[in-house]
């Protein structure tokens, strides 16, 4: 029993070693996190949406006194769809530029097809000059919080659940492109999922 336990201890300790030494070895990005503290209440409400995207903008601004490489806001900071909104897109655009440096936002987005509209909780990688680089589709939805199981055969429960959404879940493992990094990117409720995580390492994701 001793001499198990001592095997265990010494294989411990030499692992953790090994993985810090992984860690240390590996890329890295300054990076910077906004946290605006919104009120879900008031969040969709148009009459805040300018202040919600002020709030953002300032705390972006006086984060860079750390000189982040990377800014990143939280699941859709934006209360409207980023690029489809002109006049909010711009404004935000004007402060990332004002700011100076890479941003990875969250804000919801859509793509028009054929027969109709599929609805998306992203997030864009906007550069310091304001293009739009990349965007990743969350692919683990909520449950009836981003869409409603079973809906084609039981539709009535989706007007169980107030406010739910009608979301489409992106590729798994997709990775996007960051200057010389690939981002494996995991909206709130995906990070609990370790086959994404492998996935995207699976991928190219070093950050």
């Amino acid at each position: 029993f001793l001499a198990v336990l001592l095997f265990l201890f010494n294989y411990g300790g030499r692992r953790i070693r090994d993985v810090d030494l992984t860690i240390s070895a590996a890329p890295s990005a300054r990076i910077g996190i906004v946290q605006a503290n919104i009120d879900q209440s008031r969040k969709w409400d148009p009459a805040f949406q300018d202040s919600t995207t002020e709030k953002y903008i300032t705390l972006s601004v006086s984060a860079m006194q750390d000189r982040p490489q990377l800014l990143v806001w939280p699941e859709t900071a934006t209360p409207f769809y980023y690029l489809s909104d002109a006049r909010l897109s711009a404004r935000v655009r004007q402060g990332i530029q004002a700011a100076g440096t890479d941003f990875l936002i969250g804000s919801p987005s859509f793509v028009r097809r054929a027969d109709g509209v599929d609805y998306y909780n992203s997030a864009y990688i906007i550069l310091a000059d304001g293009t739009a680089a990349a965007r990743y589709d969350k692919a683990q939805l909520v449950p009836f919080g981003e869409y409603v199981p079973l809906k084609k055969w039981l539709p009535f429960l989706g007007k169980l659940v107030e406010n739910v959404g009608d979301f489409k879940t992106g590729e798994k493992g997709h990775t996007v492109s960051w200057r010389n990094h690939r981002l494996g990117i995991q909206i709130c409720f995906e990070i609990i999922f370790p086959n994404l995580s492998r996935a995207m390492v699976q991928n190219g994701a070093l950050l």
